[in-house]
């Protein structure tokens, strides 16, 4: 039964854009504003859904050193059709956004909050889809 779950779940939170990929760009200079580097990170990614814990391991060209950039990187483009009251706070190494996205279960509110700094972002996204709760907790670390 909590495969079934699982697998609905997924498909429904795929239609909300929460988990973006990150866009390779070119590593050119990064201005002195306090965002991450733009570079290789090596990305651990660990969700839960309804009690049952997963792990993903990856490497991935990121950048988010700008303010536009980080909050793609976390928080999506923005312009999804099921999604809207979003509400975006980055800056001083913290950020929050919060979205409110109907789907196929019904409303769903994403809360993303984490922190960042120049070799590293932390990410943490928190939803309840149809009374199951959903948690994605990443890291990003540039590699050396």
């Amino acid at each position: 039964m909590r495969v079934v779950i699982v697998t609905i779940l997924g498909a429904a939170l795929a239609s909300c854009d929460s988990m973006p990929q990150a866009n390779a760009r070119d590593d050119g200079p990064v201005a002195e504003n306090g965002f991450p580097k733009a570079g290789e990170y090596h990305v651990v990614r660990d969700v839960n859904v309804g009690g049952v814990p997963t792990r993903y391991e990856s490497d991935s060209h990121v950048d988010a050193s700008s303010r536009e950039q980080l909050v793609q990187l976390v928080g999506g483009s923005g312009d999804s059709p099921d999604c809207d009251d979003r509400r975006i706070d980055v800056g001083g190494g913290s950020f929050t956004v919060r979205q409110t996205c109907n789907g196929p279960l019904g409303e769903t509110t994403i809360d993303t909050h984490g922190t960042y700094s120049k070799d590293s972002i932390d990410v943490t996204y928190d939803k309840i889809v149809a009374g199951t709760a959903y948690s994605d907790a990443t890291s990003y670390r540039l590699r050396p």
